[in-house]
């Protein structure tokens, strides 16, 4: 970073951004708090980037509840005590809201896939 950029309130502060999968339409906003609450790795010696790769994944399993609403925090509630790790969440998560008939449809459009005109 430059000694300018550092003058900037972070809210006005150009982000980088990652080609995440998020679906058209959809709104997705980070607020500058919370980004001011994560952790941060600067490459240093002393850092263990294990340790950081950790870290954001409890981030990711304490925000997610907050996600959910309806009868899918409902079903959250009945099971969160029983999932320990992001892996878990995300394994139990999909099979319970992704079916079987959705996963069948997409391999099936990978499997005849064509090329068009």
């Amino acid at each position: 970073m430059r000694l300018k950029d550092h003058s900037v309130p972070l809210q006005y502060q150009s982000v980088m951004r990652v080609n995440a999968p998020i679906g058209e339409g959809v709104n997705f906003r980070v607020d500058h708090h919370i980004v001011q609450m994560l952790s941060n790795f600067h490459r240093m010696s002393h850092e263990e980037p294990y340790k950081h790769l950790v870290f954001q994944k409890v981030i990711k399993m304490r925000l997610f509840p907050f996600t959910l609403k309806d009868k899918a925090k409902e079903w959250f509630r009945a099971r969160e005590q029983d999932l320990n790790s992001w892996g878990e969440m995300e394994t139990t998560f999909l099979k319970k809201f992704y079916s079987v008939g959705r996963t069948n449809a997409v391999r099936k459009a990978i499997r005849d896939f064509n090329q068009g005109p």
